[in-house]
């Protein structure tokens, strides 16, 4: 697909919206994270660079829905996980709409939900597999590759300064 009709594609084809946890679970359960063993809830404790807060858990996240149609086609989230810090978590385009820009127009409205939040920082923990989508969103590894506590691995942290 050409510069141009990716362009095209995006005027005529996609909209993001803020959708519910309804809507990202079964994505999340049956695509993302298929025969995951913990259970998959909307935030979870994670915090940056390693370690757990389980207060984490209760803050709001945001839901992002990339449609074609009637169709949901990609999925985000986000939520803060400290005054400043916010988290995007569960990046997924569904494999016949990769490398058309989609993953990079949620991460687009998770950075602006961090905004709205005021937070200055953005990271995420992606799997090796998708570093190259945050790495063309301007996130930076800044951690080694790892498997430990992780069923999906390996991952990475990455971040990006938001200067709000």
């Amino acid at each position: 697909m050409g510069i141009f009709q990716i362009y095209i594609y995006f005027l005529v084809k996609i909209m993001i919206q803020i959708v519910n946890w309804d809507i990202v679970l079964p994505i999340w359960r049956d695509k993302l994270w298929p025969g995951r063993k913990s259970e998959i809830k909307p935030t979870n404790g994670i915090k940056f660079m390693g370690g757990f807060d389980k207060r984490i858990e209760s803050n709001i996240p945001t839901f992002f829905g990339a449609f074609i149609g009637n169709e949901c086609v990609g999925v985000n989230s986000g939520f803060k996980t400290d005054e400043n810090y916010y988290r995007s978590r569960g990046l997924y385009v569904n494999p016949d709409h990769r490398k058309t820009g989609i993953s990079q127009i949620l991460l687009y409205a998770a950075q602006g939900q961090a905004h709205a939040e005021n937070c200055g920082v953005m990271w995420s923990m992606p799997r090796e597999s998708a570093l190259s989508a945050y790495k063309r969103f301007g996130f930076e590894k800044v951690s080694a590759m790892f498997d430990e506590n992780v069923e999906f691995g390996p991952n990475c942290f990455v971040i990006k300064t938001l200067g709000v």
